[in-house]
């Protein structure tokens, strides 16, 4: 079979992926636990996409050694379970392994069973005879491509629930989430879940009577490109695989309402004459050890009385900050990247998004309206 320009990705990406997987497995910093498990999901895809590369050269391949054939497919479903795990052992420092996580494997070693039995247990002769005839009826076939996109889906729902959480849980205890970690981790299954969804698409499409709906060619580019972010990612940015620290969830202690005023007032007090929201890694531990209040009380004040939680808490009161440099005069050969920055925030992005959401005009409209009204 003739060598087309696309091949060349396809052979590219599956090398990027080992020698990734490859990395992490050496790799003596941060998380091993997080590094082997993103290792698994990279060695599942490349199983994955390395039977669809030998059926691209089926003729050739068959001539040569049939059992190589259809050994990626039950690999489909480490996918979704490995992604899972690793998107936990990133966010949350203290995740280990248990027992129960065996459960996952269930669907890879049934489907894998499955296969032996339709086909790797067959001799070399039935084996060439299938690929050239096929070894699955249409309900098998159609049973097996709709398991493996019910598969996608229910552990793609169950990773964003967890991403969704972190992100929340993150907001009840740092001032600033704009993390690498959390970032990458966006990055990572928002990637995966867009490739996936092209072989869904592709296969509703066959079912409405049109096989190329969304086109072969363009899936594998958009592998290979992902398949360089993902080394680039871990190269240039190699504490993406070190984890972080789950934040702590415990029981909503139960606090008097005296203490409770009590505390909103030495809060508010602090955080006006202290100003402790300009330490842009302010987290909800240290301000309260420097207000000397419990943490878990300190959350229940911010969360019960204020209505708001952590992150929003510091980022209003940064939002003020910035609004009274950019009102100075005195500031005007300031740039609104260095307020910013003095005001507590770390991220210029971050930064705008809010600004307009909690003002209703860019910091730059905000400075021009104010300095021509001669506000202070």
């Amino acid at each position: 079979m003739e060598l087309k320009f696309y091949d060349i990705f396809r052979f590219i990406t599956v090398f990027l992926f080992l020698f990734t997987a490859f990395i992490l497995i050496k790799l003596k910093r941060g998380n091993k636990l997080s590094n082997r498990l993103f290792a698994i999901f990279l060695f599942s895809k490349v199983f994955c996409f390395t039977d669809s590369l030998i059926f691209r050269f089926g003729a050739n391949v068959a001539a040569w050694s049939p059992h190589v054939f259809n050994i990626g497919e039950s690999f489909e479903f480490l996918l979704g379970p490995s992604l899972l795990l690793y998107s936990q052992s990133l966010a949350y420092r203290d995740f280990s392994l248990k027992i129960r996580h065996i459960l996952h494997l269930f669907p890879f070693f049934f489907h894998l069973i499955f296969m032996s039995y339709k086909y790797h247990f067959h001799a070399v002769e039935t084996k060439i005879q299938f690929l050239r005839e096929g070894f699955l009826s249409s309900f098998e076939y159609n049973l097996n491509v709709i398991s493996i996109n019910l598969h996608f889906i229910i552990y793609s729902i169950a990773i964003l629930i967890i991403l969704n959480n972190y992100r929340k849980a993150l907001k009840q205890y740092y001032s600033s989430i704009g993390k690498i970690q959390l970032s990458w981790l966006s990055l990572l299954v928002g990637g995966f879940i867009v490739l996936w969804s092209t072989s869904l698409i592709n296969y509703l499409g066959m079912l409405a009577g049109n096989p190329s709906f969304f086109p072969k060619d363009l899936s594998i580019v958009m592998l290979f490109v992902f398949a360089n972010m993902i080394l680039y990612k871990g190269i240039v940015h190699h504490e993406i695989f070190g984890g972080i620290e789950r934040p702590k969830l415990k029981a909503k202690p139960l606090i008097s309402e005296t203490i409770c005023k009590r505390y909103i007032e030495k809060l508010k007090t602090f955080m006006k004459n202290e100003k402790p929201y300009l330490d842009p890694s302010l987290s909800l531990n240290n301000l309260a050890e420097q207000l000397s209040i419990p943490p878990r009380h300190l959350s229940q004040v911010i969360n019960d009385s204020l209505n708001k939680n952590f992150f929003d808490l510091v980022s209003d009161y940064r939002i003020n900050e910035t609004k009274q440099m950019l009102k100075d005069p005195t500031n005007k050969k300031k740039t609104i990247l260095e307020i910013l920055y003095d005001a507590g925030f770390n991220s210029k992005s971050s930064f705008n998004f809010l600004f307009k959401k909690k003002v209703g005009i860019t910091p730059s409209e905000f400075r021009k309206n104010s300095l021509q009204n001669g506000s202070v």
